[in-house]
């Protein structure tokens, strides 16, 4: 990917003590590690082969995210389950995507209620019906 005019030290200076929750599918996980990849020091977004990393067979993201929780019981399933974390404690922010598929389920609910708490941005995006 081409670099882009948002550089490193400005995304950890707009989210220095922040927290920021994405929640969503696939397409929410590539903008997370989007985010991830500036954050890291890189001043880019990702390359192909980074998006299509495999992150069944590890539990250390690309760019020092933390995978929580990584379950699948089939294909685009409600019980699939997907959590990575990125913090920083030099520039004290946190971010996490969660999956959620199209289905709302108890693990929304409770995303939700926590971010009334606690969360700068929360992320929901959702395509097609």
């Amino acid at each position: 990917m081409e670099n882009i005019p948002l550089k490193t030290v400005d995304v950890r200076e707009i989210l220095k003590d922040r927290v920021v929750l994405f929640v969503g599918d696939s397409i929410v996980r590539g903008i997370f590690k989007d985010l991830a990849c500036l954050l890291t020091g890189n001043d880019r977004l990702l390359y192909d082969q980074e998006l299509k990393f495999n992150r069944h067979e590890n539990k250390q993201g690309l760019f020092g995210e933390v995978i929580d929780l990584f379950t699948v019981d089939r294909k685009n399933s409600i019980f699939n389950q997907e959590k990575r974390v990125l913090r920083s404690t030099e520039d004290h922010y946190s971010i996490t995507f969660v999956f959620c598929s199209r289905v709302w389920n108890k693990t929304m609910s409770h995303l939700l209620q926590i971010s009334m708490l606690m969360i700068l941005c929360l992320c929901v995006l959702k395509f097609g019906i």
